[in-house]
């Protein structure tokens, strides 16, 4: 079995899926997918763009992810080989001709649209792989056996594919759908060389393969024998092949020299002799073999070397079928791309067989991973990014050369990883610079695109990140994201840190909107500013405080005012709009006061204004002593009148509380008025005797100045309150003050008789009074009686027998209700005095033992006051006198 070929690779269909990036409103789909294709052929790959919202500017192929990929269709060390053909407005098509190892890639469809700066590529893309095909047998095969060829490649091809087969210059079969090739009872005539091509690549043949067929015995009946037949060499080795010749009794060949030709018309040439090769060329010749051996083979040694002999006629033959020597090249072949966890295996190849015997040594750039082994592939189980580099294979055949492959680089993809961003610039950002951001990531694929975030908002695209005048709105933290076709990473996020002077300034109060005095009140200051800035208080242009509280504990009106807060850094300051702290609080320093002169005198106009402190403003109400007279802040008396003095004062109140101010007196002046003359005794003047007079007056200030008057005079009599009339008739009195004067009545004074009778008839007419009071008790006592008041009525006549006895024993005073009427009720004071008699004719004849007075006060119940008073003086008659009573009185 030949290990020169990937081992029991399947031959299958292509999967033509169509790659699609499936965006929102674009996406590119290929056909094919995928291409598995024969080194030296042409393929032919397209894409159709779908884009809705733009027109396509551009459309070209590439096979790389960078920001600026190339375009292949422009590359100038293509020329000749790719082609690009616009098909109609969304399709694209590439072909690639004579392809070769180095067009294994991913191919992918770029494009950019009439919106300025959009750049789009198809991200799945079109993988080619490029193969040869190969032929794999025994190579030796006995006469009458069974062998079986298969046509093999390093990649899958479509499974449309057909193939053909050919011996030595001859095709032998038709195209099949089958890659092998089976040979039943093989003969002599089966041995040769075999190729195999696919339809529609029939120049594009595989390396040959020789089948050897022998004898049982392992030799021809006769003629030459080689070894071996068929050397595969690689380019630089030494190769030596020999041939030995067989004969029968009566017949023998005898090797004479090597060539690599077999015309008959003339003398072939001698290769041992050849001065072209010589010093590469050595022939050695020990009885019936021949050997030749070539040392530093190149292409130009790759050929059919015969064994020219002799027979025993001295006839030269050139000895079929010779020795078929093909020089190859050691190749690594595996896939051009792994992914990061896939298994890989690399292969060390040749464009032939190389024997069986040969060893293989593997390097990884110029690492040596294996010691020698008889298997020429290298497995990778689970490749790592470590794994990528450029790999190469070393075989040592029998004669001990070791030669090297030519270099494969293996490339492996991953996703993104070791995402990171970096920031262009001075480290501190000041509103109004430039700042860029950069992202890099180890990834391959290169990442398809970058994607820019800001607190998980998508704000840009593409490995650059540029932001022109910046502001604070651009502070926050930054990551940017690498996608590739295996996946996405982010980086971890970098925060850009604008510095600004403050802006947004304002100052609140906290809690209720109801300031009250004693609260407690808490201001606090809010700026947008970085660095944080420095808060500071003011009341008005003062300064108060500092900090982004303020606190009032307790506060009280004098706190009241505009309060605004001052906010800076090292960019700048802002103030805020004020605010009004308005602290309520209950009326404080009322007082009332008078507008106006002091002096008030009746009739003038008189304001009383009141003043307090509050917020909000009290009501205000007056009051003359406890009396409300009035409300509002000015109370007006126009015409005043003296029944206005008094203590006047106000009272503030509001939600919060009341106070009342100390009260001033209105003290209203006026000239005298009610001036009345008062008769102190009897108005009847006894011989020898006198009347007193009392003047009596209501002015403020008191009058100051009395004159009495009579009336049948033209001058004053006499001065002073008070005046002893001498003379009988009418008198009158004027009283004065500095606002005026007024005279009162006349009254009457008459001349009557002597003093004891006067006093005894004063006597009798007071006895006569009490009685009458008595009488008028009984009747009341007797009425309450009638409206089933008894129990009322006993002790009112208890109350009368007490009287009785107290007036007659004790001199005390008895009180006793007479009702005249419902509305109105006199109230009757009577006390009884005993006195002695004052000595007189009278009382010296016995006439009188001793004398009673009794006093009786009216007083009439209005408003519980006294408006009479009546007093009167009752002389208790002797028994002589009591049918007869005379009652004196004087009232006021």
């Amino acid at each position: 079995m030949l290990r020169s070929f990937r081992a029991s690779l399947p031959l299958i269909l292509v999967i033509m899926t169509v790659g699609s990036d499936a965006q929102d409103y674009w996406g590119v789909n290929y056909s094919p997918s995928y291409v598995c294709a024969l080194k030296g052929s042409t393929v032919q790959i397209s894409c159709k763009v779908k884009y809705h919202y733009r027109n396509l500017r551009r459309v070209f192929w590439t096979k790389y992810t960078d920001k600026e990929p190339p375009d292949l269709c422009s590359d100038p060390d293509k020329t000749g080989r790719v082609q690009c053909v616009r098909a109609d407005r969304d399709t694209s098509r590439i072909t690639l001709t004579a392809v070769t190892e180095a067009d294994k890639h991913i191919y992918y469809c770029r494009f950019t649209t009439d919106a300025e700066g959009e750049k789009l590529m198809g991200t799945s893309g079109v993988q080619l792989d490029v193969t040869d095909l190969q032929v794999e047998t025994q190579r030796i095969v006995v006469v009458g056996n069974s062998v079986t060829l298969s046509c093999k490649s390093s990649c899958s091809l479509p499974e449309e594919t057909t193939f053909i087969w050919y011996r030595n210059t001859k095709r032998l079969t038709g195209e099949t759908l089958n890659n092998q090739l089976h040979l039943q009872s093989v003969s002599r005539s089966d041995a040769g060389e075999y190729k195999c091509a696919a339809r529609g690549n029939e120049h594009l043949k595989s390396p040959p393969v020789y089948v050897r067929v022998e004898s049982v015995d392992g030799w021809l009946d006769w003629g030459v024998n080689y070894s071996p037949s068929y050397v595969c060499a690689l380019k630089g080795s030494t190769v030596k092949i020999s041939c030995t010749s067989t004969y029968s009794d009566d017949y023998k060949l005898t090797p004479a020299f090597w060539t690599k030709t077999t015309k008959t018309d003339g003398e072939p040439p001698d290769l041992c002799s050849d001065p072209d090769k010589a010093g590469r060329v050595q022939c050695v010749r020990d009885k019936d073999t021949s050997s030749i051996t070539l040392t530093a083979v190149t292409e130009a040694d790759k050929h059919i070397y015969y064994c020219r002999c002799t027979d025993t006629l001295n006839k030269r033959w050139t000895v079929r079928p010779g020795v078929r020597l093909y020089i190859a090249d050691l190749q690594v072949e595996t896939q051009q791309t792994a992914e990061e966890g896939d298994s890989v295996t690399l292969s060390c190849k040749s464009s032939c067989s190389l024997p069986e015997e040969t060893t293989f040594i593997w390097y990884r750039n110029t690492e040596r991973l294996t010691g020698e082994t008889l298997n020429n592939q290298l497995h990778l189980q689970s490749v790592r990014r470590s794994d990528a580099g450029e790999y190469r294979c070393a075989a040592r055949g029998k004669t001990g050369e070791r030669l090297n492959s030519t270099y494969f680089y293996l490339n492996v993809h991953y996703p993104p990883k070791s995402v990171s961003v970096s920031v262009s610039g001075s480290a501190v950002i000041v509103s109004g610079d430039s700042v860029t951001l950069s992202c890099s990531s180890d990834l391959n694929p290169p990442a398809v695109n970058f994607t820019w975030l800001k607190e998980e908002a998508s704000v840009g695209s593409g490995r650059i990140f540029s932001i022109s005048n910046i502001s604070s709105d651009h502070s926050g933290e930054y990551k940017c994201r690498a996608r590739n076709r295996h996946g996405e990473k982010y980086s971890d996020p970098v925060t850009l840190n604008v510095l600004y002077p403050p802006r947004n300034v304002s100052a609140f109060i906290n809690g209720s909107a109801v300031i009250v005095s004693g609260d407690s009140v808490t201001l606090s200051c809010s700026s947008d500013s970085n660095p944080p800035a420095e808060i500071s208080w003011l009341k008005g242009e003062t300064s108060v405080g500092s900090g982004g509280i303020f606190s009032i504990s307790n506060i009280s009106s004098d706190h009241s005012g505009e309060y605004k807060c001052r906010a800076r850094n090292e960019h700048g300051e802002k103030n805020s709009d004020p605010v009004i702290l308005n602290v309520m609080y209950p009326p404080r320093n009322v007082s009332v006061f008078l507008n106006g002169s002091a002096v008030i005198v009746s009739g003038d106009s008189v304001t009383l204004s009141c003043s307090s402190d509050s917020n909000p403003p009290a009501e205000i109400s007056f009051y003359k002593d406890e009396t409300s007279v009035g409300s509002g802040e000015i109370y007006r008396i126009t015409n005043i009148k003296s029944e206005a003095s008094g203590n006047y004062s106000c009272s503030a109140k509001n939600k919060h509380g009341s106070q009342k101010s100390a009260a001033v007196t209105v003290n209203v002046m006026y000239p005298p008025r009610n001036v009345s003359v008062f008769i102190n005794g009897s108005a009847v003047i006894v011989s020898g005797d006198s009347v007193t007079l009392s003047c009596s007056s209501d002015s403020n200030p008191p009058a100051v100045k009395y004159i009495w008057f009579k009336e049948t005079q033209g001058s004053a009599v006499g001065s002073g309150q008070s005046f002893s009339a001498l003379d009988s008739g009418r008198y009158y009195c004027e009283a004065e003050n500095k606002y005026g004067s007024q005279r009162s009545e006349s009254v009457s004074v008459t001349e009557g008789v002597q003093r004891s009778a006067l006093l005894t008839l004063t006597g009798v007419v007071a006895g006569c009074g009490g009685l009458i009071i008595i009488i008028i008790i009984i009747i009341i006592v007797k009425k309450n009686r009638r409206d089933g008041k008894a129990e009322d009525t006993r002790q009112n006549q208890n109350l009368i027998s007490r009287s009785a006895e107290m007036a007659s024993t004790n001199d005390s005073p008895v009180y006793s209700l007479v009702s005249a009427n419902q509305s109105e009720d006199l109230y009757a004071k009577v006390n009884f005095k005993a006195k002695k008699a004052k000595r007189s004719s009278r009382a010296e004849a016995g006439d009188v033992e001793d004398l009673q007075y009794a006093s009786v006060h009216f007083f009439k119940n209005k408003d519980m006051k006294t408006e009479e008073h009546q007093k009167m003086e009752m002389q208790r008659p002797s028994d002589a006198n009591r049918c007869e009573d005379v009652i004196y009185s004087s009232v006021k």
